[in-house]
């Protein structure tokens, strides 16, 4: 069997990647260790990024979600961070509780500038891992670094670095946070800045080995649609005292 091999752009990694036809018409895609290995090097630059708890000690609701955060509900439901690792096997976690609904924290443990998004208890953010990274790393009341560039928030749409609250998730339900996260780290203002302005994202080796031989006639772009129903929050929100 005669193979012509010719380079062809893989639109879901956005790397090169060979190509390799058949007599039949059939495509099959050749991966070298060498790709693999550029991948792996470009993933390692990039911290992964975290889901911040923000929480309130005076705030009930925030204790009925810590108490599923790591711990299962029951035996057939998954702990939050259980669901959300589903997603995204190597997210990382950071709580932060506040004293007060006031949304005051010690600011020699978390980022200065996280009380921006002190609106309401409990507080779910996605932050992109170098930009977390940088705001560890200057803990304490002269914390210079602004944490609003490609933030997300669950139940909120992010205006001009202020959240302002939007239901859409369930935050009783654990599938919720998962459903949510899946959206989040789709996001391009998201991905712009966890992958410092590439859309290259790392990749398990296994899930690009996946249908490696298709129909010439098939499309190489394969559209996934997600489910975007499910039952809505009626938790009532404690909102943050001025």
């Amino acid at each position: 069997m005669s193979l012509s091999t010719f380079w062809q752009r893989c639109p879901q990694h956005l790397v090169n990647l060979p190509l390799m036809h058949d007599k039949c018409g059939l495509q099959i895609l050749k991966i070298s260790k060498q790709t693999y290995r550029q991948q792996n090097n470009m993933a390692a630059s990039f911290p992964e990024p975290i889901v911040v708890l923000y929480k309130s000690q005076q705030c009930g609701h925030c204790n009925k979600l810590a108490a599923i955060w790591d711990t299962n509900p029951n035996k057939d439901e998954d702990s939050v961070t259980t669901a959300m690792k589903k997603i995204y096997p190597k997210i990382r976690f950071f709580t932060i509780t506040a004293k007060d609904n006031g949304g005051k924290f010690d600011e020699n443990t978390a980022p200065k500038d996280f009380i921006r998004y002190g609106k309401w208890f409990p507080m779910i953010v996605l932050v992109p891992g170098k930009l977390w990274d940088e705001a560890m790393s200057k803990l304490g009341p002269k914390n210079d670094v602004k944490l609003v560039d490609g933030i997300q928030v669950m139940n909120a749409k992010v205006e001009d670095g202020s959240p302002k609250y939007v239901q859409e998730y369930d935050v009783r339900k654990p599938v919720e946070f998962g459903r949510w996260l899946e959206k989040a780290i789709s996001n391009e203002d998201f991905k712009r800045v966890q992958y410092g302005g590439t859309v290259v994202q790392p990749q398990p080796i296994p899930s690009l080995l996946t249908n490696i031989i298709k129909p010439n006639m098939s499309s190489h772009v394969i559209n996934h649609d997600v489910n975007t129903g499910g039952d809505y929050c009626g938790m009532k929100i404690i909102s943050r005292t001025k």
